[in-house]
């Protein structure tokens, strides 16, 4: 029971802090929204809001584990929350570029500490199969991110406005609504958020018999710490995988800036379905990679996919 609560559980909270997954979809109307206000710009800024999410990501996620394991599943989750509260505050108020690529990082910061917190407790519970579980859960947010897509083109660009040839940023009366989804970020984040953690139980390891002191237990966590900040290993596997997804997740969320603005424009409700498509293709893509790692080896399936 508390298995199959704690699945729920993250993927209800994957569901509520995935709201931000779309956001390199809608790069194009933020970088628009910027380009009113700053002329110098283009919408070759656009693309580096994902490789800055993505990077933070992949370097926190390790540090994430270790806090997870720290502090508990629970208080993971809402730092982790915390976070993307954070930097969706300061891209809501950000006027400048620079503020949102930071905001960007903030993000992925989040999604570090967050994203796998759930997911590794619920590991805990059916250790067998933890490829599979981590697909099942992380599977919810590709579906939910689909949503999302429709949602956010509907709050932002409801009557699918393409660019004319001419034009190489949306009008200002679009591309300000882009904090409409905003908005909802601080919406769905807490929702989401909230149910986790109810659902969610933390697994309660079984007990060393050896007497180990607060101090000592403190003590062991920092020295943990500096051995993944000072880890060669850590930080190469961390580049592997960030250069080994960073083409992906760049086609992925920056097709509809280049479809928007390439000579021959592409119609924005086909860029908006076809958004909608790639979220449901990854969810259901998502359990048989998770099927394969339970059964080959990291290094192998990593190859197999790049």
């Amino acid at each position: 029971v508390k298995l199959l609560s704690s699945i729920i559980g993250g993927l209800i909270y994957n569901c509520g802090i995935g709201s931000i997954f779309p956001l390199g979809n809608f790069s194009i109307y933020i970088i628009s929204y910027h380009m009113h206000s700053n002329e110098s710009l283009s919408t070759n800024y656009s693309f580096f809001m994902v490789p800055l999410l993505s990077f933070a990501l992949t370097c926190f996620v390790s540090i994430g584990g270790l806090i997870e394991s720290k502090v508990g599943v629970h208080i993971a989750m809402l730092i982790g929350s915390t976070v993307i509260l954070l930097g969706n505050t300061l891209l809501y108020f950000s006027e400048h570029i620079l503020l949102t690529y930071l905001s960007m990082i903030i993000f992925g910061m989040g999604f570090g500490f967050a994203l796998f917190a759930p997911v590794k407790n619920a590991c805990f519970y059916y250790p067998e199969k933890k490829g599979l579980i981590s697909a099942v859960i992380s599977s919810l947010g590709h579906i939910a991110g689909a949503g999302y897509n429709l949602i956010g083109e509907t709050l932002i660009n409801k009557e699918n406005y393409t660019l004319q040839r001419d034009e190489v940023k949306y009008p200002f009366e679009i591309a300000k609504n882009v904090k409409r989804y905003y908005r909802f970020i601080f919406l769905t984040v807490p929702i989401g958020t909230i149910f986790g953690l109810l659902l969610t139980f933390q697994y309660k390891k079984k007990k060393n018999l050896s007497f180990i002191s607060k101090k000592e237990e403190k003590g062991q966590y920092k020295k943990d710490l500096k051995r993944i900040i000072k880890s060669k290993r850590v930080w190469t596997l961390s580049l592997v995988c960030w250069l080994g997804t960073f083409l992906l997740f760049l086609l992925l969320n920056t097709f509809k800036a280049i479809g928007a603005t390439a000579p021959k424009r592409v119609d924005a409700a086909l860029l908006k379905y076809t958004a909608v498509f790639v979220g449901f293709s990854l969810s259901l893509s998502s359990p048989l990679w998770g099927i394969m790692i339970d059964k080959i080896s990291f290094r192998v399936l990593f190859s197999l996919i790049n």
